[in-house]
């Protein structure tokens, strides 16, 4: 896969080749760099950690902002320069970033990892959340699950770097999921209000969203309760 998706100038993976062979953006890098890690590990083979290391060094050159923590989306290169910057942020973005700096600083010990994911979290929590729970991000397509990525990452923070500040947000926002929850026992991805009866939530293409034809949204609310220690220590 980086074999064939690795495209210099920009030192990142290409999104579609067919459509944009030029373009890239951070939900392909990130997991590719949180996969590599785990690569590494799996096999101890050293190349995986460099391959991970030179797409977080690019992404973090055109995709991230260190003084803010926030992740950009995407952008295309054209003419030796980056343009057409898709400057959104997305909390599955924030959350593999997020998990890459961590697992890079675990393996070089570069402080530049640490204080990356620090600054990751912080955006999290003073960009993404209201009355510190997390909000939502729309309900079509693969939208209400991305928190439920974020979550797995924001344990390995707490844990890694025993942030127990973190572990507390975190537990409050698993208790807002299980407390909305619907009579049926599922809560959609909208953890500040209750799950409707019905379960639909918006609509995805023109077709009334619930958790049967959407199922990744409820999934967040199974990573965040997975994912919340029990206990802040």
């Amino acid at each position: 896969m980086y074999d064939r998706a690795a495209v210099l100038p920009h030192g990142m993976l290409i999104w579609n080749a067919k459509e944009n062979p030029y373009g890239t953006n951070s939900c392909i890098n990130g997991p590719a760099e949180v996969a590599a890690c785990y690569l590494a590990i799996a096999t101890g083979d050293e190349k995986y950690y460099e391959q991970a290391k030179k797409l977080y060094a690019a992404q973090r050159q055109y995709l991230f902002v260190p003084s803010t923590g926030q992740v950009y989306d995407s952008f295309t290169w054209e003419n030796n320069n980056p343009v057409k910057y898709n400057y959104w942020a997305s909390s599955y973005n924030q959350g593999t970033y997020l998990g890459a700096a961590i697992m890079l600083y675990n393996h070089y010990g570069d402080g530049q990892y640490k204080e990356d994911a620090k600054m990751i979290m912080h955006y999290v929590r003073t960009n993404m959340c209201e009355n510190d729970i997390m909000t939502e991000e729309g309900t079509g397509g693969d939208l209400p699950g991305f928190k439920g990525i974020l979550m797995r990452y924001v344990r390995r923070f707490i844990v890694d770097f025993q942030q127990p500040e973190e572990a507390t947000w975190l537990q409050k926002n698993a208790v807002h999921a299980y407390n909305n929850k619907n009579s049926k026992g599922i809560s959609l991805h909208a953890w500040r209000v209750k799950t409707p009866e019905n379960f639909i939530f918006g609509e995805s293409n023109g077709q009334p969203w619930n958790f049967s034809n959407n199922p990744f949204g409820p999934s967040s609310s199974i990573s965040v309760a997975f994912n919340a220690p029990l206990d802040k220590n």
